[in-house]
């Protein structure tokens, strides 16, 4: 892809016309995240999910099976404090 850019999490990066950022080209996966959590020690909060079929809401974690079953599926139950912190660790990664 023109323009395009590969991190060191082998995540590809597209520009986007008119703004000064650029986006990844698909969600962070399981192990993008992983490897947040590994290299910080970070305490991802829990979420809540609804049990198929009930009213009942569950807390999940992102590492929870079958939450995060494949490593390259997009990392679910994760709180925005989690989403901010993986972000700021991943510039932060990147810059260094």
């Amino acid at each position: 892809m023109p323009g395009s850019w590969t991190n060191s999490l082998g995540m590809v990066f597209v520009p986007i016309p008119g703004l000064a950022v650029d986006f990844a080209i698909w969600e962070t996966r399981v192990r993008d995240f992983r490897a947040f959590v590994d290299a910080t020690g970070h305490a991802a909060d829990a979420a809540f999910f609804f049990e198929r079929g009930s009213p009942k809401k569950l807390p999940r974690r992102w590492n929870d099976p079958p939450v995060s079953s494949d490593p390259t599926f997009p990392v679910r139950a994760v709180s925005g404090a989690d989403a901010r912190a993986f972000c700021a660790w991943l510039t932060a990664q990147e810059r260094a």
